[in-house]
């Protein structure tokens, strides 16, 4: 069994546009360390906790919902994650019209090794993260201690999250969804910029999607 881990990453940050808050590009591809890489993918894998599926669909056809094509896009293309992230991040700054809408980072990555039975070993998964935390750090030297306040990400904690595995592409992927946010506009990541519905498929229902982290847990 191969490494779970994340191959490749972007990182963007989607502001509200009815509030004219920034959007903002990297301009080249979120460079990971080892520890990072570990800690990030468990993170999000870990993340999703529910059993329920959803797939990608639009009234008037599967290619005209954006996200499943720019998704489609880098399964085919890995190597031009990048370029299709700011697609994808350019799509939810169009969704963002709410004025109750947080912005926040948001982060396109590539996650192979998934290992789930024999058919699915790589995702793609969409992140946002719009809340941070406040945390204390405690240091000390020679003269004493010292203790100061630091804003950051809760990693128990993922605000919206869609993990898009590769699996059966003409029925609209099987998707996996985070959805923390209960504010009034809150639907828009799942109804406005994903575009899904639940997936009518009792097999994938009935499994514990604990098994993604049972395998990473394994792993590390």
């Amino acid at each position: 069994m191969s490494e779970m881990k994340i191959s490749s990453m972007a990182l963007h940050y989607v502001g509200n546009q009815a509030n004219e808050e920034p959007f903002v590009c990297s301009k080249k591809l979120f460079t990971l360390s080892e520890d990072m890489n570990t800690l990030l993918t468990e993170y999000f894998v870990g993340s999703f906790k529910s059993e329920e599926r959803f797939v990608f669909h639009d009234d008037m056809g599967l290619e005209n919902n954006r996200v499943y094509r720019l998704v489609s896009d880098i399964f085919d293309n890995p190597g031009m994650l990048y370029d299709f992230s700011v697609d994808l991040a350019t799509h939810l700054y169009e969704n963002c019209q709410h004025p109750k809408i947080k912005g926040g980072d948001f982060i396109v990555a590539h996650i192979t090794g998934l290992g789930i039975g024999h058919d699915i070993d790589e995702a793609i998964g969409l992140f946002k993260i719009e809340n941070k935390e406040t945390f204390l750090t405690f240091e000390h030297d020679e003269e004493g201690f010292d203790i100061s306040p630091v804003d950051g990400v809760n990693l128990r904690r993922l605000d919206k999250g869609a993990l898009i595995m590769n699996y059966e592409r003409e029925k609209g992927y099987m998707v996996a969804v985070v959805d923390k946010t209960n504010t009034q506009g809150a639907s828009y990541w799942i109804d406005d910029y994903l575009h899904l519905m639940r997936r009518q498929d009792s097999y994938f229902q009935t499994q514990n999607v604990m098994e993604l982290t049972r395998n990473f847990v394994a792993l590390i």
